[in-house]
């Protein structure tokens, strides 16, 4: 089971405007997936770029990284990997559908 972490992710989805009722369902249920398809995109980027940033310094040939800089940059790398997984997990976890409530299981 995994814990419930708060992110932007979630606090995302509470901030999503009202449905405007002057505009077709379609409409504004598409502007909505919209801002949370850029949202998400963001939340995802941000922790590629910090990965992407620190190992393209390890890996420069005119640098001389001291050893505590180096181990800086590793568990940098760390968390950010660490949270790329948890929004992930939690995208995962959104794209399930919740199981039926009600009726007759199990007949």
């Amino acid at each position: 089971m995994r814990s419930s972490i708060p992110t932007n992710f979630e606090a995302s989805r509470l901030r999503l405007k009202p449905v405007d009722s002057s505009v077709p369902d379609d409409v504004s249920h598409l502007a909505a997936l919209d801002e949370l398809l850029a949202f998400t995109a963001h939340e995802l980027r941000l922790p590629l770029t910090h990965i992407k940033g620190f190992v393209s310094s390890l890996l420069r040939t005119d640098v001389d990284w001291d050893e505590p800089t180096r181990r800086d940059f590793l568990a940098e790398i760390e968390v950010e990997t660490d949270r790329l997984t948890r929004l992930v997990e939690q995208l995962l976890d959104a794209a399930v559908p919740s199981p039926p409530t009600g009726g007759c299981a199990g007949r």
